[in-house]
Formats: C-alpha cells, structure tokens, sequence
C-alpha cells in the first residue's frame, strides 16, 4: 500500500479553516476505504487544526447520521488534542453503546463521568449501557440514587419506568412513568411508554386517552394511530374508529403498517363488520 501523507498547512486562519475539511474528508475516505485503524496513526497531524468544540459539534452531527467510524476518529482527534474533553469521551460511549460494544460504551462513559461527575446525560447513558448490559440492579440503584438527590426528577422517574418495563415488570413501571409525565406533561417519552404500559397491563381505556393526546400533538406518526385503533378494540370502543386508526396508520406508514394493518383486520373480523 502506498505511504498516506497530511502535508504540512499554512497556518494562517484561512489555510487553518480549508485543513480543517480536508482533513474530514481525507479521514472519511481512509475510514471507508481501509478501516479506522489506518486513520488513528495521522489523528495527531489532523488535531492541530481543529477547534475542539467545532471538532465535537461535527462529531456529534456524524453520530446522529449514523457514521459512526467517521464520528469517532473526530472524537479521538479531539482526546489526542485535549485528553480532559469529557464531552468527547460521551461520544464515544454514545457511538459505541450504538455499535454494540457495550463495555467498551460502559468504560467510555465512566471516563466521562470522571471529568463531570453526575452530570445528568452521562448518567442516563451510564444507567442504558448497564441495562443493555443485563445489570438492572446496578442501573436501577444509580437511578434511585439521582431521583434521592432530586437530579431531573421527570428524566429520571422516565428512566426508572422504563428500567422496569424493559424486565417486562409492567406494574412496577406504572407509578414512575406516571410521575414522570405529572412533572412534565410534554415529556412526550413518557407518555408513549406509559401508553404502551398501559396496553401491557390491560387498561386499554387509560391508554386511549394516551395515544389520542400524542397523535394530536403529531398527526404524521403512524404508531399512534395503530395504537389508538387496538386499544379502542380492546376496550371495546368504536369499531368503526378504529378501524379509521388503523387503515390511517398504513396510508401514512405503508411500509411498516400495511401488513399489520391487514392482519389485525382479518383476525378480528373487521373486513365483515357491517
């Protein structure tokens, strides 16, 4: 393989500005085209150039598109320039949390939690690696902990309702999500897992009025309509509502509604209602 060189940039503020996007650019195509590992040995040519936080907020915009080899060389960049950039080591935890790589997710987000600790973001990470990690017990008593301490009572009522719904402890999940959603009525996070915990626990009325309420405030999602149209069945509501949920549900979601859509209208009989 030929040798891969950075040439050495003017450092005035306008060659500092170009070497800053040839670098991503160079660092994509080498991620693409031959893994990260041949990215990291040039990291410390590419940091010099780049401004830490502009570095993170491209990171960061990476990670939410779903690049994350790309997401994570400009996090190392970062921790090779500034090894104190708790925010970076959040990144990382986030890419690989996202990757699978759970303890390596697990040791990141320790490390940023060293740099700052408790702050809120990490440790909501820091309780969904360990529950990804099947350590519930762990997640749940870090939880208990910030709700004692009174750290974003609603985010942290969210997190300890949905620890127990993830062990399909449905009940249990009840009394935190409903706190969460008193403390925040436009947590629209808990609301929908309190809807679906609602369904798990039989009260499909209660979870009615869930899903009517969030399919007011975003008339484009297809999941509520679905929803609303099985929870008022269950219920034993209209039927013909219903089944204007459901068959709006597939018009706005085709792609992952149709079938369910088709199926729940034979198996219950509704192609020969009347």
């Amino acid at each position: 393989m030929p040798e891969l060189k950075i040439e050495t940039l003017n450092r005035s503020a306008e060659a500092r500005q170009v070497g800053i996007w040839w670098c991503l650019l160079f660092g994509t195509i080498l991620v693409v085209s031959y893994g990260l590992s041949l990215l990291l040995p040039y990291v410390s040519e590419m940091s010099f150039r780049m401004d830490p936080a502009q570095t993170m907020r491209e990171g960061f915009k990476l990670i939410a598109q779903r690049d994350f080899d790309s997401a994570e060389a400009l996090m190392t960049a970062v921790l090779q320039q500034d090894p104190e950039k708790h925010q970076a080591y959040h990144g990382r935890a986030m890419i690989y949390r996202e990757q699978g790589r759970l303890d390596e997710a697990l040791s990141a987000v320790e490390a940023a939690l060293q740099r700052r600790p408790e702050e809120p973001s990490y440790v909501r990470t820091k309780i969904g690696v360990l529950a990804d990690l099947g350590r519930y017990d762990e997640a749940i008593q870090i939880c208990g902990q910030m709700l004692e301490r009174k750290v974003k009572l609603d985010v942290f009522q969210l997190e300890m309702g949905n620890l127990y719904y993830r062990q399909q402890k449905w009940d249990q999940a009840l009394m935190p999500l409903k706190t969460a959603l008193a403390l925040n009525p436009d947590n629209t996070e808990a609301e929908r897992l309190l809807a679906y915990t609602y369904m798990c626990t039989n009260q499909h009325a209660e979870a009615v009025v869930l899903w009517e309420r969030l399919k007011t405030k975003d008339p484009g999602r297809a999941e509520y309509y679905y929803y609303l149209g099985l929870c008022l069945l269950d219920a034993g509501l209209d039927k013909q509502e219903a089944l204007r949920n459901l068959k709006s549900s597939a018009r706005l979601d085709s792609e992952n509604f149709d079938d369910k859509v088709a199926f729940q209208i034979r198996h219950r009989g509704l192609d020969r209602e009347p």
